[in-house]
Formats: C-alpha cells, sequence, structure tokens
C-alpha cells in the first residue's frame, strides 16, 4: 500500500512503527478512538453511515481494552497480530 495510490508519508510512517512495534508516542491511541467517535458522531447527524470508521473504532477498542490506550496510534496493530498468534 506503500507504493501505491493510497500511499502518503504518514501511511509510510505509521506502518513502519506497526512493522518495528515502535509505540513512542506521536499521537495516543485513546485520541485516536475519540476522533473516531466525534467523525461517527457528525456523519450520523448527516446521515452517513461510516462503515469502515466503525471497524476503525472496533479495533482501536480492542487495542484499548489490552491497554494500549497511553501508547501511539500505530499500536490499534496488536489486537491484530495477537489473533495469528
Amino acid at each position: 500500500m506503500n507504493g501505491g495510490a493510497p500511499g502518503s508519508p504518514l501511511l509510510g510512517a505509521i506502518s513502519a512503527r506497526m512493522v518495528s512495534q515502535n509505540y513512542a508516542v506521536n499521537f495516543l491511541l485513546r485520541l485516536m478512538r475519540k476522533d473516531l467517535l466525534y467523525s461517527e458522531s457528525e456523519a450520523a447527524q448527516c446521515k452517513v453511515d461510516l462503515k469502515t470508521a466503525e471497524v476503525a473504532r472496533n479495533l482501536f477498542e480492542a487495542a484499548i481494552a489490552r491497554g494500549l490506550g497511553e501508547e501511539d496510534m500505530a499500536s490499534v496493530i496488536e489486537p491484530l497480530r495477537a489473533r495469528k498468534e
């Protein structure tokens, strides 16, 4: 994805932190969850269904449940990584 059309500097930086499991805080995971909740709330008021935001929020909530809320948002990968084990 990094080299394709959806690639961006942000995606490159976050994916590199995911691969290296470097979760030094750039943006707190719990704050990203809060922002997702805001976007879902605003979308609902406009009668827009944000299915991907809901899926993302669920992943962030799973990471928070694992105690990662104070880590970088890149740590959202950890619940997915745990599923593979």
